[in-house]
């Protein structure tokens, strides 16, 4: 969960392997500012399309702070 108030940060890299598809990693986490709990996630993702569209699937795990223990996010990206 997230804290009352804090700062947010991500990084995260694509590498282009062809045919449409990408595979990554990103991390993200929080620092509160003030009381809370310091937390990190990290995931691995795959994703498919054109330069317009695409869709992406990726797998995270709580590092630190106990977020959630392991999740799936499906997203589908429309640029304009």
């Amino acid at each position: 969960p997230m804290n009352m108030q804090e700062l947010t940060w991500s990084a995260g890299a694509d590498l282009d392997v062809g045919h449409g598809v990408q595979v990554g990693g990103r991390t993200l986490g929080g620092v509160p500012i003030g009381t809370g709990t310091t937390r990190v996630i990290g995931g691995g993702r795959v994703a498919w399309g054109t330069p317009r569209i695409s869709t992406a699937f990726e797998l995270q795990l709580g590092v630190a702070g106990d977020p959630f223990t392991i999740r799936g996010v499906v997203e589908t990206t429309l640029r304009f």
